[in-house]
């Protein structure tokens, strides 16, 4: 049975990008994904922290876009 990082970094690798709020903070949405049986988002943060989290979490902003650019701090 393969390790959920591993098919977690596939994920990640295969992605595209939309841009979303999940709980209130900025993310990319990068794919939808299952584990065990149930659904989750992987998303990205601005800081470049990556998550799965449960569809309801997110809202979608409209349109799509093919290149980002955060500001380093």
């Amino acid at each position: 049975m393969a390790k959920f990082q591993d098919i977690f970094a596939k994920e990640i690798q295969d992605a595209m990008y939309r841009p979303c709020f999940v709980d209130g903070k900025k993310a990319l949405f990068h794919r939808w994904t299952a584990y065990n049986v149930i659904d989750y988002a992987i998303v990205e943060y601005e800081d470049g922290t990556v998550d799965i989290v449960h569809p309801q979490s997110i809202r979608f902003l409209p349109g799509k876009f093919d290149e980002y650019n955060f500001t380093l701090k």
